[in-house]
């Protein structure tokens, strides 16, 4: 007579078939909401940052779920869709003009330009009297910073035609975006609950990992992405104001390297003073530094903390780190969901060491 196995032999193989099941079923749950995770991660996105929002509007409309989504729904199409669509539609036309440009300079025009710049009259004097200190001025910008501004132009030039091309996919993805935000609002603190029930937490670990959540969002969008999206316009007026080519483009350009510490749109705006300046356009160079350093650079000290009062803040590092990192790896929601994958680390190691019993230090 074979002797009965241990119970713990049996616990084991039943722990194991479980765990199986359930990364397979997880797995299967993958492949199916694959073509949908960006859709619903804008829809989280949005819906988390603007809840407060829903809450108040559902109260004025007497407790109405329905109708308070509906008109917040509205809202979202108006002020971001909307706007986003026909940006996408001005940089289709003012790219490929800015690429050709850039490819005849990577072509040897540059080279002629750089030469004409250095023998104008208002600029000769100058470099002569640095002749000793610079020795041989070198114009390899025409092999390297034309081609690599030429090929980034490219870059953006087939994302824009891709997107232009797949119109009816990403209308797709849009509306799917917006099914699901409807859903946020109205079921959102349902789910939150019923995560809550479930979730291995204490409740103190619960509210410090959602409000990290809710604070990161709404510092993201509001303290940073918000403030981008000013400095970037406002650079795009000192490029229009001052004559230079597109000017949509690079206020894009602008709002993106706003995210950067120190230097931020000075990335932009300072090489195109310079060009200014070496034109013999001193006006206008003079008016782009202003409007550059005095405006555009320093606006975010007067708008940042308007957008995010009452909303906390996180650290600039993570910000940096987390959104940079985030938009290499994950595209345009990366510059979202990067600080908040950093700040949950954070938070998670927190967690870990007060379970340890080691001595709380206080936040990043």
């Amino acid at each position: 007579m074979t002797p009965p196995r241990p119970v713990i032999y049996g616990t084991l193989v039943a722990s194991l078939l479980f765990w199986s099941v359930l990364l397979a079923f997880l797995a299967l749950i993958y492949l199916i909401m694959a073509p949908f995770l960006t859709s619903l991660g804008w829809a989280l996105i949005i819906g988390i940052a603007t809840f407060p929002l829903y809450r108040r509007l559902r109260t004025r409309l007497g407790g109405n779920d329905t109708k308070a989504a509906l008109v917040m729904m509205l809202g979202v199409v108006l002020t971001i869709i909307v706007p986003l669509s026909g940006l996408i539609y001005l940089l289709s036309k003012e790219i490929p003009a800015t690429y050709a440009i850039f490819e005849r300079l990577a072509a040897g025009g540059g080279r002629d330009l750089l030469t004409g710049i250095m023998t104008h009259p208002a600029v000769a004097p100058w470099l002569a009297r640095l002749q000793p200190y610079l020795g041989q001025v070198d114009l390899t910008v025409t092999d390297s910073v034309f081609p690599a501004a030429k090929q980034g132009l490219g870059f953006l030039l087939g994302y824009i035609t891709g997107f232009l091309k797949n119109s009816l996919a990403v209308l797709f993805r849009v509306v799917v975006m917006i099914v699901i935000l409807t859903f946020v609002y109205r079921n959102g603190e349902r789910v939150r609950d019923k995560l809550r029930q479930v979730a291995p937490l204490t409740d103190p670990e619960w509210e410090l990992l959602t409000g990290t959540i809710d604070r990161v969002i709404s510092a993201v969008l509001f303290g940073v992405f918000f403030t981008c999206v000013v400095q970037g316009s406002l650079g795009g007026i000192g490029f229009w104001f001052t004559g230079l080519p597109s000017p949509i483009l690079f206020g894009v350009i602008m709002a993106g390297c706003a995210i950067i510490p120190v230097v931020g749109t000075a990335l932009v705006w300072a090489p195109a003073a310079i060009v200014l300046f070496l034109q013999g356009e001193v006006m206008n160079g003079i008016i782009m530094v202003g409007w550059g350093a005095g405006i555009v650079g320093s606006i975010d000290n007067v708008i940042r903390p308007i957008f995010i009062s009452g909303r906390g803040h996180i650290p600039i590092l993570v910000t940096a780190l987390g959104g940079l990192g985030g938009l290499i790896a994950f595209g345009l929601i990366g510059l979202v969901t990067g600080p908040i994958l950093l700040s949950l680390l954070i938070d998670l190691v927190t967690i870990a060491a007060q379970r340890n019993g080691c001595p709380e230090e206080g936040r990043m």
